[in-house]
């Protein structure tokens, strides 16, 4: 099923939603509550009316319990109120607005509240989400098998993360419907929920982030990199609880502001600043989620072993020009997979160490990465070093023209680098169009938790234009469902 297809049914279920209002919504049944103190009230002890009666008349009133059920229909499109009360008494015990709108449509409660066939609306909304998520879920599937370090991987499981959850509150909210403005809290409040549902493990993992953190400091010293885990759990436990606080506060501590005034605009503003923070966190947890599982997919598969090449991914040597821990890993777990293979296949493969000189290395990455294959005994005219990239976009780059020169047909590639690396460098690479398969060296524990807060922070920065394009779209989607909740009550 193609995206147009998918707006087309989405226009199908919002005419259907119209059409059920339209023919149904110019009756509706009232429910009136009537206190059980006095049990001996019947239907002769009330005086039941519409105060005006062009716009609405009553068909019929009954009572079952203490509950008065009164029929209205429609007459024209204006304002009137149901009025229910005691007879010799002067105050009502209730008086309920009800709307008559241009199109005929009665809602009562609100401008946009309760009306007959307006159920249609959160079956519709449910079964909407319910195909958009199996039209992702398809899309990834064909996305993670065409290409698994394409970004809208990410993208797509995060919005399928979000997107299950929704479904599952938009089911409950299907059986406890109270009316259309119900459905536009619910729909905002399942950012709310997803947020503050995930504060206990956000704490968690905070905690259990900061304490490898702790660890990594002990090992390399303190700087910001190395608490980026640590500074991220926080900000999403911050933002989790933030809306409350200052809700809290506004409420107990200050008359300046009213935000809970239905009548007023600081009300709305808030719950849409409110809904706001919500969607960001949500929005980030979503992702960060959907990065570690890919990354993670991606650091565990093990390439087709038919490949020609094997890139090593470059990084900072030491001062004498031998491996740091980190880029031996590399090294070795590309030695790992050319045995691997060469025992699976018979076929050999050339080693590409890559990497340039940095200001404060006696040599490049790449010449000291040969060095130690050399040494750990791979043959030299098995390698083919590069040595003028400056980062891993690069790396890529100059690797493969070094690789297009020795080479008339499309080569296979492999690359290696630390297991948190794979994803990020496989992108790099899909945004030059070469085909390559990653494999992930391991790394201690303490590193490779705090890493992977980095590379989804890189991640996200790299790709900031989608991610903000997304964030705004939500935002107005938002701000349109507040503006009708809005005119709804103050109406």
């Amino acid at each position: 099923m193609s995206k147009r297809h998918i707006i087309y049914i989405g226009f199908v279920l919002i005419i259907i939603c119209a059409i059920s209002m339209f023919i149904t919504g110019r009756k509706n049944t009232i429910m009136v509550f009537i206190s059980g103190e006095d049990e001996s009230i019947n239907l002769e002890d009330l005086e039941i009316y519409v105060e005006n009666a062009t716009v609405a008349i009553i068909k019929d009133i009954r009572m079952i319990d203490n509950s008065v059920f009164v029929d209205i229909s429609a007459n024209n499109p204006g304002t009137t109120f149901l009025t229910v009360k005691k007879k010799g008494e002067e105050d009502a015990w209730t008086s309920i607005p009800i709307y008559v709108h241009e199109t005929g449509v009665m809602t009562y409660g609100t401008l946009y509240g309760n009306c007959r066939g307006d159920i249609v609306v959160p079956i519709a909304i449910t079964l909407y989400l319910i195909l958009i998520f199996s039209r992702l879920l398809t899309t990834f599937r064909k996305s993670m098998k065409e290409n698994m370090y394409q970004y809208r991987n990410i993208l797509l499981l995060g919005v399928m993360l979000f997107l299950s959850f929704a479904l599952c509150y938009s089911a409950i909210g299907v059986f406890s419907y109270r009316g259309l403005i119900q459905t536009l809290h619910m729909l905002m409040g399942i950012v709310t929920f997803f947020a503050q549902s995930m504060l206990p493990v956000t704490i968690i993992i905070t905690l259990f982030v900061a304490v490898s953190n702790a660890k990594l400091i002990k090992h390399e010293g303190r700087n910001l990199r190395n608490v980026m885990g640590t500074v991220m759990g926080l900000l999403l436990c911050i933002l989790s609880v933030a809306p409350e606080l200052v809700s809290n506060y506004l409420f107990f501590h200050t008359t300046t502001i009213d935000i809970h005034n239905e009548q007023g605009i600081p009300m709305y503003v808030f719950m849409f600043i409110e809904a706001l923070v919500y969607v960001i966190v949500v929005y980030l947890e979503c992702i960060l989620i959907a990065t570690v599982i890919i990354a993670i997919k991606a650091a565990r598969h093990v390439p087709a072993f038919d490949k020609d090449y094997i890139l090593i991914l470059g990084c900072k040597i030491k001062k004498d020009g031998t491996l740091t821990k980190l880029l031996q890993g590399r090294a070795d777990r590309a030695v790992e997979f050319a045995k691997l293979q060469k025992d699976k296949t018979g076929k050999d493969i050339i080693f590409v160490p890559s990497g340039g000189k940095g200001n404060d290395e006696v040599m490049s990455e790449g010449e000291a990465i040969k060095n130690y294959l050399i040494s750990v005994g791979i043959d030299e005219k098995h390698i083919m070093a590069e040595t003028e990239s400056e980062n891993t976009f690069q790396n890529f780059g100059k690797s493969k023209a070094l690789i297009d020169k020795a080479e008339n047909e499309d080569p296979k590639i492999a690359f290696s680098t630390t297991n948190y690396h794979v994803f990020r460098s496989g992108m790099y690479a899909t945004k030059q169009d070469i085909k390559v398969e990653g494999i992930g060296s391991k790394t201690k524990s303490y590193f490779w938790i705090n890493a992977f807060a980095r590379e989804f922070i890189a991640t996200l920065e790299s790709e900031k234009l989608i991610h903000f394009l997304l964030v705004m779209g939500i935002s107005l989607v938002v701000l349109i469902m507040v503006a009708l909740i809005y005119l709804s009550n103050v109406s």
